[in-house]
């Protein structure tokens, strides 16, 4: 880590803090926040740190969500809600940005978890991991996004449930009688959400919706279907590459 973040350095990364994880070998590193874009390319960049630091180093790295039946990574997306003016926002837009993220889940995981093998984690999907931040009156906790999800379709499919709430004026407490609730325990069935869910499609576009729904409908196949056991096909197409 004292290389990786040596090299962050090098290319402008900002960091705030990194430890030990769960495991031996796991470990957490929080980057310091900045806009949506610029927060992308650098989960990116780090990414491809990690993996250089530790071929030099004569080991490996993973991004996979599960690489084993005991070991779960994730993606965290926590952030803030502000305004260009630096003025402060009203309640109610946290609170319908809120309920627009809850409403608009069921549909969302399938581009916040978008592997077979990101099903396989051993923390349960909740709406808990979706909530206001303690003390903080713009605040927002997003828990769910899986290590192996592309953070610019992660981050924008995020935008996009805000803006649903901010559009219907939905509230948190409306999401919990939000058909297809609880959230989907596999990517076939986060794909079917997504594919009927209008409203994220009237924000990110009926085609982009189709044509991952499509693509990611080919992952789907026999030997990858087994939710206990990881398969073989998971670790060549996952281990490296994601």
């Amino acid at each position: 880590m004292d290389e990786t973040t040596h090299r962050m350095a090098y290319l402008g990364i900002e960091w705030e803090s990194w430890n030990a994880a769960n495991g031996i070998g796991q470990l957490t590193l929080k980057l310091t926040p900045t806009d949506p874009i610029t927060t992308a390319d650098r989960i990116l960049r780090t990414k491809q740190i990690i993996y250089e630091v530790a071929t030099d180093q004569d080991i490996a790295a993973t991004f996979m969500s599960a690489p084993t039946t005991d070991r779960s990574s994730d993606l965290y997306i926590d952030h803030s809600l502000t305004r260009a003016d630096a003025e402060v926002l009203d309640e109610d837009t946290v609170t319908h940005w809120l309920g627009g993220l809850l409403t608009t889940l069921p549909a969302s995981i399938a581009y916040l978890c978008p592997t077979i093998n990101a099903y396989r984690r051993q923390t349960p999907f909740s709406l808990d991991a979706i909530r206001r931040r303690r003390g903080s009156s713009n605040g927002l906790i997003h828990r769910l996004g899986s290590s192996d999800l592309n953070p610019y379709l992660g981050i924008a499919v995020i935008l996009a449930g805000g803006i649903v709430g901010l559009k219907n004026q939905v509230n948190p407490d409306d999401s919990l009688g939000v058909p297809g609730l609880p959230i989907p325990d596999s990517l076939d069935a986060a794909i079917t959400n997504l594919e009927q869910s209008e409203e994220l499609a009237s924000v990110l576009g009926k085609d982009i919706v189709t044509h991952w729904a499509d693509a990611h409908r080919m992952s789907i196949v026999p030997n990858a279907s087994d939710q206990d056991n990881i398969s073989d096909w998971e670790y060549h197409r996952y281990f490296e590459f994601i």
